[in-house]
């Protein structure tokens, strides 16, 4: 450590001493510090992480992303390399198709960590289809895969997607279904309000529609 830091702390301690006496007494202790040891053994401290996997401490060590399940669901863990280099198990996730290293078997479809927040999107948007009695079977490895055919932009237009929307809305018996879930962004969202299918062709470009059918008619 450099000396002026030294001096700094040094000042700071002595300045909250009430009486001359506490100040002897403490430059008296701090002359008996080894600082470089001290600062050694500070930096080392900060420098060890646990491994989430074999829960051992290990230094400067570059951790990995290792799935895990529990009683909650999925749980990423860090792992060291030691731990990676033991894995054999890989799972890949059905909607953004990254692929991970996994201390379990996976016996379902399975959705990252990272996606979580997409399948709770779909799950909502089943069950305000299902509080209305209509069709409510989208999957989130649907869904992924209507966003790859729209390249992530919205369906209407070219802006990146912000919403799932709804082809034909759920107020004129429009399910939430792959037949009828598309990628939009929030302009053109709120745009076709509650429009059928039939009333879009004065708002929207005819391209972007014929591409949409072409896809909900497959």
């Amino acid at each position: 450590m450099e000396q002026h830091n030294i001096n700094s702390i040094v000042d700071c301690i002595v300045g909250n001493c009430r009486s001359e006496a506490e100040v002897s007494e403490l430059l008296s202790c701090l002359s008996l510090i080894n600082w470089e040891e001290a600062i050694t053994a500070k930096e080392y401290e900060c420098s060890l992480r646990p491994c989430q996997v074999c829960h051992e401490w290990k230094v400067n060590t570059t951790f990995s992303c290792v799935l895990d399940r529990n009683m909650s669901g999925l749980k990423p863990r860090n792992a060291c390399p030691e731990c990676i280099g033991k894995i054999t198990t890989v799972c890949t996730c059905v909607f953004c198709d990254g692929i991970y290293p996994a201390l379990f078997v996976p016996d379902v479809d399975l959705i990252c960590h990272r996606c979580n927040n997409v399948k709770k999107l779909v799950s909502e948007h089943n069950s305000r289809a299902r509080k209305l009695r209509l069709s409510a079977n989208l999957t989130v490895k649907q869904w992924g895969s209507t966003l790859k055919y729209f390249k992530g932009k919205c369906a209407y237009g070219e802006h990146p997607y912000e919403v799932l929307e709804h082809y034909r809305p759920l107020t004129k018996e429009g399910g939430t279904t792959v037949n009828n879930c598309i990628p939009a962004c929030l302009s053109c969202n709120t745009k076709k309000g509650d429009c059928s299918p039939d009333e879009l062709d004065r708002i929207f470009p005819a391209a972007n529609l014929t591409r949409i059918r072409e896809y909900l008619m497959r």
